[in-house]
Formats: C-alpha cells, structure tokens, sequence
C-alpha cells in the first residue's frame, strides 16, 4: 500500500495488511512520533512509515534497540507528541525496565506501544504472552482480530492514552499482523500544536517519596479505566443461550467463522474481549447470568479464563468455566478446527472427522537457510575450516542463526538478541574450552556492545565474529547506527 495511506478523506475504503492498518489508525490519531526496533511480524509497521515519510507529518526512527525506542517515545510523549512505539514481544523484555516506570510517570501526548506476539514461534525463540506486561506495569490492554479493528483499535489506543496520560498496550499476533482485508479510512485530522511541557519534579520524577503516590495514582487510574472497558464498544455481546464464549484476539475472527460455518450464530452467547485490561468485571458478570457453561478462547496463557475465574468466585456466580485447564491447548496458535473442536464440545456435538490430504510420505524436508550468495555462508565456511568441531560455537538472533543447519553446524547455544558475547564468555570462563562466538552488525550494536565491554573488563577469552553486512537484514533490510 503506498500514499493512499495519507488520503485525508473519509470514506475510501482499501485492502490492507494489519500492520498498515495500524499505520493508518495512527495517522487518523495523529500521530507525532514513530518509533521502533523491526522485528517480525512488527516490521512492516515502521516500514510502512518510513515509505511515507517524505510526505508524512510525523518523525519515524529506527532506535537501536526497543528500550532506546521505548524511552525516545516516552520524552516525546512528555513533550506533548502522540508517540506510537512497535516492537515484537520478545522486544518488550528488553524495554521493560522504562515501561514499568513509564506507567508510573504518564505520557501527557499519548503513547501506544504496540506488540507483536508470535504463538506457535513463527519467526521468534519464544511464544511468550505480552498480556502479562499489561497486568505488571498497570497498562490497559487493546485486542484487534481483524484488519479494521487493527485501525479502529489504534485510533481508540490514542484516544484511551491522551484521555488519561496513560501509555497503552495493543497486543497483535502473527495473524492479526499479517492478516489482510477491507479497511474504511475515516478523516485525517488537522494538526495542532502540543501543550508545551510544564516541569514539575514531584509529578515526573518517581524519586520514592514520589514513586509512593505515583502507585496510588496508577491503581485509581486502573479502577477508572476498569469502567471505560465495561462500557467499551471494543466489547460486543450477541446471541442467547445457556453456553457462552468470550474470545479475546485472533481466537474471535474464528469464533465468528466457526459459528458460521456450523448455523449457530444467534443461538449461544457471545462476548467479543477487544478490551481485555482491565477486564470488565461487571460487563461479565452480566454476561454470566443464565450460563450454565462458558468457554474461554484466547492464545496463549490462560490470563483471562483464570481472571474470570477468580471473578466468578468472588461474586459466587455458578457457572462452569471451560478453558485450557480442560479441552483447549496452552501452547501453539489456534486454528479454526481448534476453536471448532472446543464449541462442538461445550454443546455437547460430535467431533468433526479430521480431514486429511493425500500426500506421498516421502517429500523432501526443506529447513530454512542461509540465501545462495549470502556473504555469510562464506564466513561460516572459512570458521569452520579453520576451527572445524573444537571450540563451542555461541549464535545470536538474525539470519546467521541458520548457521546451525548443515554444512556449517556452527550454533551450540542461542539465548536472546546479544546473548552470543556475554553468554560465550560466561561458558570460556566456567569450561576452560575455546568459543567461537557470532553476531551481527544490528544486533551488536542493539544489545552485543555491552557484551564486549564486559568481555574486556573482566578478560574472558573468546573469539567475537562480527558478521557485518551493513544492513538489519532479516526483518527486512532497516537501517543501523553502523550504516
């Protein structure tokens, strides 16, 4: 998609990705300031962008790391800017020491952080749940299924934060990222200048005697925010019936699909979770009343069927809660045979026979790896024929981890983005053994520097390989410091 994007009007309507949908929420929100570290299926947010910029009226920065892009964002925030900050979810552990604090001190301008989560590690060493960071930093928590709700939920994210100088959190998935489908614009606004910054120490300082009252404001807000998401349109109820399901995510796009497919729309309830934290207690427990069972549909850990669950208690509602404790699984992304596995089951239905294709049993394996002319296969050649199997081989994330695959088998052990330098030193000092570590160019720069400075400080015996190819190459050829 290209300058159509920018398209002031209402009313167009285009066939987008779910990241540039998000794009053009961010534009009808009026987005200042863009920032980011790539990272799929987050990348083509800031892409997108950055394909806009000469025309658009926002600054966009590839930041060297998502905890650089969190606090650039937040200072712009504290200026008055409307700031989006996208990263995928692994990115969100490296920037989660300013985002906790970020919760406490506000962003007057606005600030959307955008996750990107990967059930089923499509392109990532972990499917972790970023829900959880909503719950421990006190962020409400936005949730869009489809391409349309990936514009209308950002937009309302900007809204949310300006509302209360609160930074908020829109949870995406692969799916949803990379999902495609009919997006209607609605109009750009006109920009206006932001309020200037007032200082005041006490207010955006979180010394302790400070940080105590910022704790107390942060829970109220939460109690405040727990009312707008009871009353929140990002919420829909429908349909009757004594079996009830709340979908929250990509699991409500195929929830919708299934009850299609099966004839039942109507006929059992439904609760669309577009605003997850906090939950809308009240929202639900009016939900509840007349269920004899509900099913609870969301990837990957069980955080809203166990908050329901604890609400049910507490409000003594009897009312069986089904969820990953029962027939769904708590690993891997949902499918529609999954959601339509667990609907037929809490009606009491039969399991539809699986259908499978006819496929000859002895089809080649195709792994990922390295590109033909990638310069470096010839680096990890020339490693191997000088090192050959004697030291520990230390790999990091990008496209060089395919160093573990034949011929080169040269990846003994992989933690995280920079992990190659810190944790290579860690083994040479505690085995005694040589270990060849690698790392990238962006990724060095992103979280490997800090490696080496300690490496040298306490000399560790190791050997660094900087595979430098001046680009980010495997989200998608962004920009580096070191270009």
């Amino acid at each position: 998609m290209g300058k159509e994007l920018l398209d002031r009007g209402a009313g167009a309507r285009h066939f987008l990705l779910g990241n540039e949908a998000v794009v053009r929420g961010a534009l009808e929100a009026g987005v200042d300031v863009v920032t980011c570290y790539p990272g799929t299926p987050s990348s083509e947010v800031p892409d997108t962008f950055f394909k806009l910029s000469p025309d658009g009226p926002y600054r966009l920065e590839y930041s060297v790391n998502e905890k650089v892009a969190l606090e650039v964002g937040a200072g712009a925030s504290l200026a008055g800017a409307a700031t989006l900050v996208t990263m995928k979810h692994v990115g969100v552990n490296v920037a989660a020491d300013p985002l906790l604090t970020l919760a406490y001190v506000g962003s007057p301008g606005g600030l959307v952080l955008l996750s990107a989560d990967d059930p089923g590690c499509h392109s990532s060493q972990n499917e972790q749940d970023n829900r959880w960071y909503a719950r421990l930093a006190g962020l409400p928590c936005i949730e869009p299924s489809t391409a349309m709700e990936c514009k209308d939920f950002v937009r309302e994210a900007f809204a949310l934060s300006k509302k209360f100088g609160h930074p908020v959190l829109v949870r995406t998935t692969t799916r949803v990222n990379h999902v495609r489908g009919p997006v209607t614009f609605a109009a750009l606004p006109d920009k206006t200048p932001p309020a200037p910054f007032v200082k005041n120490p006490p207010r955006y300082v979180p010394l302790p005697v400070s940080a105590r009252a910022m704790r107390i404001g942060l829970l109220k807000k939460l109690d405040a925010l727990a009312e707008v998401a009871d009353a929140s349109p990002l919420n829909r109820v429908s349909g009757e019936g004594t079996v009830g399901f709340v979908a929250s995510g990509i699991c409500r796009a195929y929830l919708r699909d299934v009850l299609y497919d099966e004839g039942l729309e109507g006929s059992v309830k439904v609760l669309d979770l577009g605003f997850s934290h906090p939950l809308p207690r009240n929202l639900l427990a009016g939900f509840a009343r007349g269920l004899d069972r509900l099913v609870v549909l969301e990837e990957v850990d069980p955080i809203v069927e166990n908050e329901i669950r604890a609400l049910f208690q507490r409000r003594g509602i009897a009312c069986e809660v089904v969820g990953k404790g029962e027939t769904l699984p708590r690993f891997g992304e949902y499918s529609t045979d999954i959601v339509r596995g667990a609907v037929r089951a809490a009606l009491g239905l039969p399991p539809v026979a699986a259908t499978l294709c006819a496929v000859p049993g002895d089809l080649p394996r195709r792994p990922p790896n390295m590109c033909a002319g990638c310069p470096h296969r010839a680096t990890y050649h020339a490693a191997r024929t000088v090192f050959g199997d004697a030291p520990v081989y230390s790999s990091d994330i990008g496209c060089y981890t395919l160093g573990i695959q034949p011929p080169f088998s040269a990846a003994d052990f992989l933690f995280c983005m920079g992990s190659s330098v810190s944790a290579g030193s860690g083994f040479a000092a505690a085995s005694g053994r040589p270990v060849v570590a690698f790392i990238g160019d962006s990724t060095f720069f992103h979280s490997g520097i800090t490696g080496l400075i300690n490496a040298v400080a306490n000399n560790h015996d190791l050997l660094l390989v900087i595979l430098d190819n001046r680009t980010t190459g495997m989200t998608g050829h962004q920009p580096h410091p070191g270009v």
